[in-house]
């Protein structure tokens, strides 16, 4: 999966979750989401396993991302 620290940062907002509560959720420091963020390109600094975790728990609250080659956008699937 690829992942941006702004698509990861808007899916955040969407969520109006903190990074704290986003890193409590997949087991990880807030550092680590910190870290993440803090990227401007596509993430390769952290490691693969909490970049899969973040997605995967991402996708479990309805947000989905694409990457069209040279963006990742963010889609939010309103519950009903």
């Amino acid at each position: 999966m690829i992942l941006t620290g702004t698509a990861l940062r808007a899916a955040r907002a969407i969520l109006k979750i903190s990074q704290l509560e986003l890193a409590d959720s997949i087991g990880c420091s807030h550092q680590v989401i910190q870290s993440m963020e803090n990227n401007d390109g596509i993430i390769t600094s952290s490691r693969a396993s909490n970049v899969e975790k973040v997605v995967t728990y991402l996708k479990s609250r309805n947000i989905d991302f694409k990457f069209d080659g040279t963006r990742v956008s963010v889609f939010y699937d309103f519950p009903e």
